[in-house]
């Protein structure tokens, strides 16, 4: 638990320079680390850091259009995450690897939240919150061309299960949290990436996805007419910036 404290912490401030910043990074590091690739490898450790326009659906909240014009910015959810793969052999022109990560996800769109989901009462105030975290176990699947180029192709399935969710607003340090273990997602990310031996880098754009409506955000108090739906489809534009090391 103090190791998801830390990640916490440390992704609640990520921002486009550091999405930047830790892409640099993987780079380098993982470029000193090719004089040690094993000839055939089994393995692969992947990280991964993603930036996402804004989810603003407020639906019918009263105060939906102060909220809108004063937070213009498109991106604003950042998703920082590690995860350790299997590779596998599809074909003579396929190949493959399956893993289990750790992630978090961090939106920073302020919006008002049920403070009281999980409580035996109602709070009546409204409370906002402007960073909202998510944090997930994933168990990726990622298929991928084997070409005598630099380049492959790839398609990723991403399915995810939240174990925390933590609203904080930073107006007057108010921070909530719910620990569970429940579906959150499953993504289908196409990409493409570039390799140097058993290093590769590369970008995924998320093309679909199957998310449960979350709803701390998504409820009677913004009047979401989804009140007896679990299921949604909506698909923000999502851009990852992927790196791997096999060994």
């Amino acid at each position: 638990m103090y190791f998801v404290y830390l990640v916490r912490n440390k992704v609640s401030s990520l921002g486009m320079k550091s999405f930047l910043l830790v892409g640099f990074l993987i780079f380098a590091t993982q470029l000193l680390l090719e004089g040690q690739a094993s000839v055939n490898p089994k393995w692969v450790v992947e990280v991964t850091g993603s930036i996402q326009a804004n989810d603003k659906r407020l639906y019918g909240w009263p105060g939906r259009d102060h909220l809108l014009m004063s937070q213009q910015n498109v991106f604003g959810t950042y998703q920082f995450g590690v995860s350790v793969g299997h590779l596998f052999n599809v074909s003579k022109k396929l190949e493959g690897d399956f893993g289990i990560g750790i992630s978090v996800e961090n939106s920073n769109f302020k919006r008002p939240y049920d403070y009281s989901f999980g409580m035996e009462f109602d709070d009546l105030v409204i409370h906002f919150t402007d960073t909202y975290s998510c944090f997930l176990l994933q168990t990726p699947v990622t298929l991928k061309t084997k070409t005598q180029s630099r380049f492959d192709f790839l398609f990723g399935i991403l399915p995810q299960i939240v174990f925390q969710k933590t609203a904080k607003f930073s107006l007057n340090h108010e921070d909530r949290s719910w620990s569970t273990f429940d579906f959150y997602s499953i993504e289908f990310n196409p990409g493409i990436e570039y390799k140097i031996s058993n290093f590769s880098i590369g970008l995924n754009l998320r093309l679909f996805q199957v998310k449960k409506i979350d709803k701390i955000l998504f409820n009677r108090i913004i009047s979401d007419p989804r009140a007896d739906e679990s299921l949604e489809t909506h698909n923000p534009f999502k851009l990852s910036l992927v790196s791997q090391f096999r060994f």
